[in-house]
């Protein structure tokens, strides 16, 4: 059966990662598939959901694998595309800086797929920024990234601060602190705010005019109350997830209420982007549609979880992460940090 089985399956992606000095093999480096089809990012999700949080730790999963002892490797069965290869040791050790190639999977009329070898040769250590997987903090402008998983606190904690993960260190702080859920959204943490008290307030150096915004939330909305989100005193630019009277839109405020859609229940990804002046919204990867948008300066004191004055319209749910960058992010980005924040968490397919 298993013969039966290897013969059935095929080698989509192959090759060999050896050293640029030397050309020696080199084992147990770390080969991943850091950008791929939509059909195969589906897939991927998919196996993020069933391993949960285990997910990112695994070294040999559909999307990543280990170089042989003679730094051969493979992937089998992917779909039709492109997709790039980037190898790297498993640890980070000031050996090799990681290398990246790239590849075209298609198949033949009788559904052969016709193996693509691609070989990466890692070059000596140069000091080179050690990031082959995107992240947030990838792209320019990220002022402020947010993950629950951050926190080392013990399950319903008091989250008095909260950690910045962008380069900006922003200081978030609590007055009246949500608390910590563990394994709340795909076996992730994320901080639970009760809609009546809780939030945060921190400070944005840089004042922009243009905003792109991700949130991924476990929404339980307020009845007779709005849910605001995130809202700058500067610029008064308003993020609110459910207005207060029926039929409880989704919407934002930049000097008008704009209204997008109706909200909903449960755990979602929303993504706002201003540019210009226009503004949109995505839920769970899909446009909710564009309105007309007010540029807003918003710099200075920011809340999360509720107005910025702390008093009411507070936010009920869990936010696992929040990612905020100063600028409109072009759609390729922003379609990046989507599936960053997907693959972690399997929201949508």
């Amino acid at each position: 059966m298993a013969n039966w089985e290897s013969l059935r399956r095929q080698i989509a992606i192959c090759g060999q990662v050896t050293a640029v000095s030397g050309s020696a093999p080199i084992p147990n480096a770390r080969v991943q598939l850091t950008a791929a089809p939509v059909a195969f990012q589906r897939k991927a999700r998919a196996y993020a959901k069933l391993h949960g949080s285990a997910w990112e730790t695994l070294s040999e999963r559909v999307d990543r694998t280990l170089t042989a002892a003679d730094g051969a490797y493979y992937f089998l069965d992917l779909p039709d595309g492109d997709y790039t290869i980037t190898a790297y040791l498993s640890e980070r050790l000031p050996t090799y800086d990681y290398a990246e190639s790239s590849a075209t999977v298609s198949r033949t009329a009788d559904g052969t797929i016709q193996a693509a070898t691609v070989d990466v040769a890692l070059p000596d250590y140069t000091g080179k920024p050690y990031a082959p997987v995107f992240t947030p903090t990838s792209l320019a402008d990220c002022q402020l990234w947010l993950q629950a998983d951050a926190l080392t606190l013990a399950d319903e904690a008091a989250v008095s601060s909260w950690e910045d993960s962008s380069e900006q260190g922003v200081i978030v702080e609590a007055a009246t602190p949500p608390t910590l859920k563990h394994g709340q959204i795909n076996g992730r943490s994320a901080v639970q705010f009760d809609g009546s008290s809780t939030y945060f307030t921190l400070n944005l150096a840089t004042e922009s005019t243009e905003h792109t915004i991700f949130a991924v939330v476990d929404h339980a909305p307020t009845e007779g109350s709005s849910n605001y989100l995130f809202e700058a005193q500067t610029g008064r630019l308003t993020l609110d997830c459910a207005q207060s009277s029926a039929p409880h839109n989704i919407r934002w405020n930049d000097g008008s209420w704009r209204a997008i859609a109706p909200a909903i229940a449960g755990v979602q990804m929303f993504n706002w982007r201003f540019g210009g002046t226009t503004g949109e919204l995505w839920r769970n990867g899909q446009s909710l549609g564009t309105v007309t948008y007010t540029p807003k300066p918003i710099g200075g004191k920011v809340t999360l979880g509720a107005n910025y004055q702390g008093r009411s319209s507070n936010f009920r749910g869990s936010v696992a992460e929040f990612v905020y960058f100063s600028r409109a992010l072009e759609d390729k980005e922003r379609q990046a940090v989507e599936a960053y924040l997907n693959g972690r968490y399997a929201i949508f397919s």
